[in-house]
């Protein structure tokens, strides 16, 4: 059904996220701070454990900094 798909997805992501943000800790040999962006990760972002903020403009502000610094005076 398309709620079993829906929920698949949802659970895949979590599990995707939480096991890539681990894997980077012990790389790092430590803790970090966690920053989700995007609109739709509000779905998801507070059912994973590791993450910590919820920036859903966060790439579209670093995208403005970025064409402000190019631009010639």
């Amino acid at each position: 059904t398309a709620e079993s798909i829906q929920s698949g997805v949802s659970y895949g992501f979590m599990g995707m996220i939480d096991n890539i943000v681990a894997k980077m800790r012990v790389e790092l040999e430590g803790e970090c701070r966690v920053i989700a962006t995007g609109g739709l990760l509000k779905i998801i972002a507070d059912k994973t454990k590791s993450i910590d903020i919820i920036d859903p403009y966060l790439t579209l502000e670093g995208l403005r900094i970025i064409h402000e610094r190019n631009q010639t005076s």
